[in-house]
């Protein structure tokens, strides 16, 4: 279910790699999928662990915990902060602390979310602070005080200034997983176990949805109303999820140059919707036409995303149910651009387009479920390319957008 390429650190072998996939649900080893242009801090993504297996110290595993060992400490050597001194700390104050999904600790422990503050090309969603799952999940983080420096470098105080143990990798996996990795033999490394919605939970929430969009009957009742309908249906929850998760991605990347791994169910649904916001937040090209073309075609069409099977095409998974988890991605999209409209070169039409014509069949690029699929069925080869979305909008003409900014 992986494309033909992949992008490893050099000093892992192919034997090394066969080992280590078998650690993971569908062989679906960590790979990198984009590295931070100025901290050179590295996005990978993968499935989530095998329930039983080397993360968790089977004794019958020991060859693939050591591989397993090799691979993250050779991600650490290629993340540049990695040369900083053990036992060092992340100084974090409310001005160098952009992002609202990274929290800050304070008194007894707790962590709060500090204020939003626009960063450089970096965009910060501002989604709700309630019930923020980020909250939990960077509990687990080693935290330590220290002194504190003062605006005017000449004064100095003892107020105690709140810090994060230093790290060079941080893995987002499952809660269930995650608890049992025994941590102390992963080097600069920190695991943060996620609470996250389900493809199950997905189709229950659109349905839902659905409903309160497209009433059959209407209701005068304030109970039934429409946006107590949207609230009960949890869709605006998971799309909240998905920023908050894809806003500490960008916290941990761009301003503490650390390198994360997102390691989430089997690696081709809420992997591909976190991995893709964040690379969207990340890097203004991917808000172009042009970039956003290709972040779909990376993070989508090449790692495997089931479009036949979510989008319930096929006889075969007429059981399972429409799953829009694509939909769901372009939603989190469309909030975002709201938020920063001149931060993009595209808007919501282009969007509702993607989203109309990745359900209608008219393109052949939302079909088969991988790269190897599409390949075996002619669809990647030069002379196919004609019923490719790509080619169509390329076939159409545009005129230049002067008020884009990059």
């Amino acid at each position: 279910s992986y494309p033909a390429l992949l992008s490893v650190p050099c000093v892992t072998s192919d034997e090394g790699l066969e080992r280590l996939a078998r650690c993971y649900r569908h062989s679906r080893l960590p790979v990198i999928t984009w590295r931070h242009p100025r901290t050179k801090a590295l996005l990978l993504r993968g499935a989530g662990f095998h329930a039983k297996g080397v993360m968790i110290g089977s004794t019958s595993e020991a060859s693939y915990q050591l591989e397993q060992e090799k691979y993250l400490g050779a991600i650490v050597g290629c993340t540049p902060v990695s040369v900083l001194r053990d036992g060092s700390s992340w100084r974090l104050t409310d001005s160098s602390l952009s992002i609202n999904s990274l929290v800050l600790a304070a008194g007894g422990g707790t962590l709060e979310v500090p204020q939003y503050q626009a960063s450089y090309n970096t965009l910060t969603p501002e989604v709700g602070r309630k019930s923020n799952p980020i909250s939990k999940a960077m509990n687990t983080l080693r935290i330590t005080a220290g002194p504190r420096l003062s605006v005017d470098s000449t004064d100095q105080t003892n107020e105690p200034a709140l810090a994060f143990q230093k790290a060079a990798l941080y893995v987002f996996g499952e809660k269930t997983n995650i608890k049992h990795i025994k941590t102390d033999t992963y080097h600069k490394t920190e695991f943060i176990p996620m609470d996250f919605h389900d493809v199950r939970q997905v189709k229950a929430s659109f349905k839902k949805l659905m409903r309160a969009s497209v009433p059959s009957t209407v209701s005068n009742d304030q109970e039934h109303s429409f946006f107590r309908s949207v609230e009960n249906s949890e869709w605006l929850s998971q799309l909240e999820t998905l920023l908050q998760c894809s806003g500490a991605i960008v916290d941990l990347i761009d301003l503490l140059g650390a390198s994360v791994m997102v390691l989430l169910e089997d690696g081709w649904d809420i992997t591909a919707q976190v991995s893709s916001l964040a690379q969207l937040c990340l890097d203004p090209y991917y808000r172009t036409i042009e970039g956003f073309r290709v972040l779909i075609e990376k993070d989508w069409l090449a790692f495997g995303h089931r479009f036949n099977h979510r989008s319930n095409i096929l006889q075969s998974s007429q059981a399972s149910g429409f799953a829009p988890m694509f939909l769901q991605f372009l939603d989190a999209v469309h909030q975002i651009q709201r938020q920063f409209p001149l931060s993009f070169e595209f808007n919501e039409y282009y969007l509702k387009f993607l989203a109309y014509h990745y359900v209608s069949g008219r393109f052949r690029t939302f079909l088969s479920d991988s790269e190897c699929e599409r390949a075996e069925l002619g669809i990647m080869t030069e002379e196919d390319k004609r019923g490719s979305l790509s080619r169509h909008l390329k076939s159409v003409e545009t005129s230049d957008d002067d008020i884009y900014p990059g």
